[in-house]
């Protein structure tokens, strides 16, 4: 994943949202023992700001809902799918505490969410 992570930033193809970066902050400078210092963990935020993280707003919310009634996921992870671009065709969405039976990460189409294993995406552009 940490691969696929590195690649997304020099293709500048990676997106986030506000949601995600409070959770990363959060979890490597309170929940982590060891954790990070804070000024490191804000370094890394400041960071992925280049993503152009997604707001969480009234239309998030409400996108995130509807995704969540069509498809079986967490609320939290249908909060990282809304983040996902629009633009991109099938984009690839990680998230760490994915719903869909333990996989890492969904594949999106404009009309589906597909759960994938690692192994799986392995093979797959």
């Amino acid at each position: 994943m940490r691969t696929r992570c590195a690649a997304s930033w020099t293709e500048q193809l990676g997106r986030t949202g506000t949601q995600v970066l409070s959770e990363y902050y959060v979890t490597v400078t309170r929940k982590l023992k060891p954790g990070l210092p804070q000024e490191q963990a804000w370094d890394d935020v400041e960071a992925l700001m280049q993503w152009q993280p997604q707001p969480v707003d009234l239309a998030t919310l409400q996108r995130a809902r509807a995704i969540q009634i069509r498809h079986p996921l967490s609320w939290w992870d249908a909060l990282v799918v809304t983040a996902a671009p629009a633009r991109a065709s099938a984009p690839r969405v990680h998230s760490a505490t994915a719903s869909c039976s333990g996989t890492e990460h969904f594949h999106l189409n404009r009309s589906s969410i597909a759960c994938r294993s690692e192994s799986a995406a392995s093979g797959s552009p």
